[in-house]
């Protein structure tokens, strides 16, 4: 027999469906291309928000454009600094060119990245809001960008999120 699958609709978030956390999928035109990205609202079944989570969601979409500009520039200063490590890494020196090249412009980080997920955890002491994103040149870790109220205040691997 197949569960149904929970469905709500709220005020701010709009539609959502449960899949272990709220989840909604939106549009955005980041990293240089429409993508589609999942907004993940952490929580039970129950679909009760802590304020920090709407806030975290009101911050970040009516400040979209400079959100989506302070992620691109934060991935690309993340990616200068540790370029040469991620190389070190790679177990085949050859891949390099293609999974760490170097770059001189953001837009050439732009192919090496593809965004995932908007996540919103409960539970926070601030609005938190963390970007989520697969990387040519960390596949377990990806990327990730997290902003706590406005600031942006790390960039890593998906482990800034947990």
């Amino acid at each position: 027999m197949t569960k149904e699958i929970k469905t709500m609709e709220h005020i701010l978030f709009g539609r959502l469906r449960y899949l272990g956390a709220w989840t909604k999928l939106v549009k955005l035109t980041i990293f240089g291309r429409e993508c589609s990205l999942m907004l993940l609202f952490q929580g039970d079944d129950q679909g009760v928000f802590d304020h920090n989570q709407v806030l975290a969601y009101q911050g970040f979409f009516d400040n979209l454009a400079n959100r989506i500009f302070r992620i691109e520039r934060a991935a690309f200063r993340y990616y200068e600094v540790m370029a040469a490590e991620f190389r070190a890494a790679l177990p085949d020196p050859q891949d390099a060119p293609r999974l760490v090249p170097e770059i001189k412009r953001l837009e050439e980080l732009y192919p090496l990245v593809t965004p995932l997920e908007l996540v919103f955890p409960k539970g926070r002491q601030e609005p938190t809001v963390g970007f989520l994103a697969d990387s040519a040149w960390d596949h377990q870790g990806g990327l990730a960008v997290r902003f706590e109220g406005e600031a942006l205040v790390e960039v890593g691997t998906r482990d800034i999120l947990l």
